[in-house]
């Protein structure tokens, strides 16, 4: 099922970075950005830690420790107790933001502002997903 180009709320299906050529030396800045987050995430990770789908997922992070509800930094999901699939498939659209934009990124995020409806990259991950907007029933699924 796709969504609407123009729906914001729409969940990505799938790697919207795919067949982009990333920026110049942008793997350089996305390898160092993994390699801090790994490390934050070694250190002060209390809980469990897993890799899925080449995301590295840190539970049990102190909540000074990042940002609303969790943080990607490089192939890092960085969070205390926000896990679930939805939640996973919008940080791996920021891990893909990441590996395109490389040490950019996070220039970026900041340029594009503090409210996710209307940050280029929460709307690009998947504002249902990332929980910013509540999911709205499918008028199929109600039997309308």
């Amino acid at each position: 099922m796709t969504h609407a180009a123009s729906d914001p709320a729409a969940a990505p299906t799938g790697d919207p970075y795919r067949g982009r050529k990333p920026l110049p030396l942008a793997w350089l800045g996305y390898a160092y950005a993994t390699a801090v987050g790994l490390a934050w995430g070694s250190i002060l990770s209390t809980g469990r830690i897993e890799r899925r789908d080449g995301l590295w997922i840190f539970r049990g992070m102190p909540n000074w420790a990042f940002g609303r509800g969790g943080s990607c930094v490089g192939a890092c999901y960085l969070t205390d107790t926000n896990i679930s699939e939805a939640v996973i498939r919008h940080e791996r659209v920021h891990r893909s933001q990441w590996r395109h934009y490389g040490l950019l990124m996070p220039l970026l995020y900041f340029r594009a502002g503090r409210d996710p409806l209307r940050n280029r990259f929460e709307i690009e991950a998947g504002l249902e997903d990332g929980g910013y907007l509540r999911r709205v029933p499918d008028a199929e699924s109600e039997g309308v």
